[in-house]
């Protein structure tokens, strides 16, 4: 995972994790978790602060679409208004990875605009 920290903020370090606590916390997006550095920072303070990106899975190529513009879980709105059936693979708060049902040649809209 590569992790950031406050005290070196154009720097990226490598760990990996080691213990993922239970529950997540929903106003942080986020869970507790154990990491041991790849290379440890040239010094560490106490109280230094960090944030990890942990990447689960990853795909190439992949069509997505913004969360926001995917209706009742799997339908988008064409610009000519019609609303179009997709089927949906990996999604989070922002994106939903488009499995079927449209290409990127359809121009979607934001159905609360």
């Amino acid at each position: 995972m590569a992790v950031n920290i406050n005290t070196y903020p154009n720097k990226t370090f490598q760990a990996k994790v080691t213990k993922i606590y239970p529950g997540f916390d929903e106003s942080e997006q986020s869970y507790i978790v154990e990491a041991q550095f790849r290379q440890l920072p040239e010094k560490m303070f106490s109280g230094t602060q960090l944030q990890a990106n942990i990447l689960t899975d990853s795909r190439e190529n992949a069509l997505v679409v913004p969360a926001a513009y995917v209706l009742n879980g799997n339908l988008v709105r064409l610009e000519n208004g019609s609303e179009i059936q997709i089927t949906t693979g990996s999604r989070n708060d922002e994106w939903v990875e488009v499995v079927s049902g449209i290409s990127e040649q359809d121009i979607i809209v934001n159905p609360n605009n």
